[in-house]
């Protein structure tokens, strides 16, 4: 019994892709954090365009982004030395307290200064005294060494005081300081991020994007 022939299977055929139909989800709601984030949300609105905004230029949408010098952390310095005046003044606590607490500002300033501390980095630090404290308590429980105690002592001896012209002058120090982070920022630390380029705005001097110099670079 004879077959028919099978007819020929274009080599040049397309095989159809199968349609994946996918349904949208909806967005989801804008998380506004505690009352902590929103009470520094609303601190920080004045000099948030000044530091972070979102434009449209032309129908494309921008980024302005001003950088600034790690020397802006300096300003707790400089709060905490004209409050502690006040402070101290209305008797509201003694001179060897506000003496205590402004050095601690003094160094957990230094610290986030030398050590670029975010909020990771912060957090490990935190642990970490929580856990020499604990362990100082517990070498005091259990062995009667009283290590904690000891450094109290220690640190008593010392009749830290609060010194407000000090603090005057430390503050009118760090003020300067701040000004001039302030202006270095608008001269030479204004930044445009499109969808294509980043751009270095500079004062006096020509502007420049960062892709276009790379290639500059690559080519010499």
């Amino acid at each position: 019994m004879d077959t028919a022939p099978s007819s020929p299977t274009p080599s040049n055929q397309v095989t159809p892709t199968p349609v994946v139909v996918v349904k949208p989800q909806p967005l989801l709601k804008a998380h506004h954090g505690g009352a902590i984030s929103q009470f520094f949300s609303i601190l920080f609105a004045p000099v948030r365009p000044l530091v972070f905004r979102v434009g449209n230029e032309k129908g494309i949408p921008k980024v302005f982004l001003t950088s600034f010098s790690t020397l802006i952390y300096l300003w707790p310095i400089m709060v905490s030395g004209v409050l502690g005046n006040w402070a101290v003044k209305l008797e509201w606590v003694s001179v060897e307290r506000m003496g205590w607490i402004w050095l601690t500002v003094i160094l957990v300033v230094i610290i986030c200064i030398g050590a670029d501390l975010n909020r990771t980095k912060g957090f490990i630090l935190a642990l970490i005294i929580g856990l020499m404290w604990v362990v100082g308590v517990l070498l005091n429980a259990k062995y009667q060494i009283p290590v904690l105690s000891n450094i109290h002592a220690y640190l008593a001896e010392q009749h830290v005081q609060y010194q407000p012209g000090l603090a005057k002058v430390m503050s009118l120090a760090v003020a300067i300081i701040l000004f001039i982070v302030l202006i270095m920022a608008w001269l030479n630390g204004r930044y445009e991020i499109t969808t294509m380029e980043i751009t270095h705005r500079k004062l006096f001097e020509t502007s420049d994007s960062l892709p276009r110099a790379s290639n500059r670079r690559f080519q010499a």
